[in-house]
Formats: C-alpha cells, structure tokens, sequence
C-alpha cells in the first residue's frame, strides 16, 4: 500500500526523522515519489496505523493514503464521488495541492461539478476552502474533513486522502499552556524536540536523559510519547523546578501514572557523581548556546565559543561514560552568523577522537540523495530561520 507524508518546513528534519521512526519500528518501505512537501513510500503491503504514528513525528504535519494515479480533470472528479458517495449525512470535503506543477487545472470547477453531483443525489455537502492552496491541519480537523468527507491530496501525477494531522493542539499545549516557561534559558520548539528523540530511535522502556533539561521540553514531549524512564538535569536550580512543574503538570493532564521521571541539579561536567557507568540508554539535549543577545561582533562570538567548547567537550568526556555502548546521544550545537560570516565550533575533531561516531542523520540512500535534502559537511543537520544570528547544527552521536 502506497502512504504519503506531508512534511513541514524543514523538509531534510522531517524526511530525516521519518527515516529513523521507520527503522526503528521495522517498516520496511521503497520511495515512490517526493519533493519539498512531500513524500509517498509503498510500505510492502503493510497496514500503517497512520492515527498512532502521527502521533509520533514532529516533522509531519500530514499522512494519509495514495488512491491513485490521475491523468486529467474527469478522472479526478470520478474517484472523489465515488469516494465521497458512501458517506451518509452532510458531506465536507476539500482539495489541497502540494504539487508546483499541477497538472489538474480549474480545480474550483472540478469542486462544484461534485458538490453538484452530490446534491443532485441528495446528499448535504459543503466544499471546504482556504486562502492558500493548501488547507491547514485546524481546517482539516475543524471542518469534520477526517470523520465526515475526505481531504483530496495532489501530489504530481497521484491523488490521496488525508487519515490524520498534526496533533497541534498538543504543540500549542506544550509550548504555551504549561505552567512555566523560562524564556532566559531559550525555548526548544516541542516539535523540534520530538524529531530529536525519534533520531535517538530509542524504545519507550529506554532509560532517556536530558543533561540540560531547562524547563523540561524534552522531557514532556518523550514523556508524551510513551518513554517511561525519563531523567533530567540541569545547573539551574529555577530550571529544576520550572521541570518538576511541567512534568508534574503533563503527568496529571495526560494520567501517566506509571511514569518515572527524576530530576536533580546537577552540572552536566559532573555526570558521573549521579549517574552509574554505562547506565543511561539515550541522551536527547539542547545546551546551553551562549546568550540570546549579544554584541554582533566577531570578538565576542569567538570568547563565546570558547566558552561553549570548554563546557562541551566536558560535558562529551562524561557523557560518554553513563551511555551504553551503541548508544545515541542527540545534541544540538550553535552556529553563529557575523557580518554573513558562518561561525561553527571548532572541536568536532576533538569529539571523534573522543571515539564519539558521528551517525548520519539520514540511512536510506534514496532518501539522502534527494535534491533538496541538505546535510552539512559536519555530518549536521541545520535548524533555523534565515534571519537568526544563531542558528542550530543537530548531530547524532554514537557511542
């Protein structure tokens, strides 16, 4: 059976995360047909539980299933009514187009042809519209697109149906409604530290540490996830409780009555007076960064790189200790833009010859060799906006 995968802004994060999830839960898949948007795998076969694994990714804002192939307008609207005549009581559907080159025009006259179909059948039915050319997650979900009717998706010469979205409630949730935020220590976007557990590929049993654990993103989204194990750690002591709170928080909201979550103030150059030898599964943590604002000039970027650097390779030696071998540790670095000068830091040689192996965000040839997928010759991925003066390198590092 052929599924497709609507990704989201950073289309190398998401095919990249998708990669590791299908590994790690041994679907075994070959591409069908990709671009920026999106991307359609035939899965051997295999029944996906689409509702459970959207669920599971940051990266993916939509997934449904592949009807078929489409050559002009009148085979279109042919499969939409024959999809949309089983329903019974009102009828909502939609058209969303994540192709450059739509190949189906007058897509507006194709739309009313079926609701006129529809109607000359008795059946209620609303066509549901957008601004854009896509129709967003809320839409799809508001305008009973998933239960009542279907969203129709064009992706090149194929059309599929939407099965499930995004849960952005759930993000909106974690973002802005737990009850402490430290903005001073920076904010980890959750869907950002959603696709860094997912590469970690670690089992909900793992033992999960987040070393520099601030008010506790990763920690809620892994929690969230399933992860039952969950340790955090961090310097700050109002960091420690803002995490105690938010995890407290998600553990009576969600009713995660068996979760086991500790966190202690502790330095993250240290982590061997807490933690046993070889005792930690996986490590998922954004560190500290340097300060949100600071003077745009080279001189006191280099002192805050060598700050930085120093408390890594620290933090590298220990953690390299409490992880298991064959572990994952997901770490994200900054990179620091002065006068359109990229600045990364300088001690990723150090790292290897710590025996640190730096794993390729991506396994699947196919899926790495795609044109607008990018890894950095660092072996990174990049996260960030164009205009951010520090922007994020995400390394997957094995032990």
């Amino acid at each position: 059976m052929k599924y497709f995968f609507i990704l989201g802004r950073n289309p190398s994060l998401s095919i990249a995360e998708l990669d590791a999830y299908l590994i790690k839960n041994k679907i075994n898949f070959n591409l069908v047909s990709a671009d920026e948007n999106f991307l359609i795998v035939d899965a051997d076969d295999q029944i996906l539980n689409l509702d459970e694994h959207i669920k599971q990714l940051g990266g993916v804002i939509k997934v449904g299933i592949i009807l078929d192939k489409i050559k002009n307008r009148a085979e279109l609207e042919k499969l939409v009514l024959n999809y949309l005549i089983k329903y019974s009581g009102k009828i909502y559907f939609g058209f969303s187009v994540y192709t450059e080159n739509n190949k189906i025009n007058r897509l507006a006259e194709v739309a009313l042809n079926i609701k006129k179909k529809l109607a000359e059948n008795n059946h209620p039915v609303r066509w549901v519209v957008s601004r854009e050319k896509n129709l967003s997650s809320v839409v799809v979900e508001k305008n009973k697109l998933l239960t009542q009717g279907a969203e129709f998706v064009l992706l090149n010469d194929y059309i599929g149906v939407t099965k499930a979205v995004q849960l952005f409630e759930l993000y909106g949730e974690q973002d802005f409604g737990r009850p402490s935020r430290l903005i001073e220590g920076g904010l980890l976007p959750p869907k950002i530290g959603q696709i860094m557990i997912n590469l970690a590929q670690a089992e909900p049993t793992d033992k999960l540490l987040d070393p520099f654990c601030g008010s506790g993103t990763i920690l809620q989204i892994a929690a969230i996830m399933g992860f039952k194990n969950l340790y955090g750690a961090d310097a700050s002591l109002k960091a420690v409780e803002s995490a105690k709170e938010n995890l407290e928080w998600v553990k009576q909201k969600r009713y995660l009555t068996d979760l086991i979550c500790r966190i202690d103030s502790i330095d993250a150059r240290n982590l061997t007076k807490t933690f046993s030898l070889e005792s930690i599964d996986a490590i998922v943590t954004e560190p500290l960064l340097g300060p949100l604002k600071y003077q745009n000039q080279k001189y006191e970027v280099c002192k805050i790189i060598n700050e930085l650097s120093a408390l890594y390779l620290k933090f590298l030696t220990e953690a390299k200790k409490i992880l298991k071998n064959n572990g994952r540790l997901i770490m994200i670095w900054p990179i620091f833009v002065v006068d359109n000068e990229v600045i990364y830091l300088p001690i990723l040689n150090e790292v290897k010859n710590m025996g640190w192996q730096i794993i390729s965000p991506i396994q699947n040839q196919e899926l790495k060799n795609l044109p607008f997928v990018k890894i950095n010759p660092r072996g990174a991925l990049i996260y960030g906006r164009p205009e951010q003066k520090i922007k994020r390198e995400i390394f997957i590092f094995e032990k």
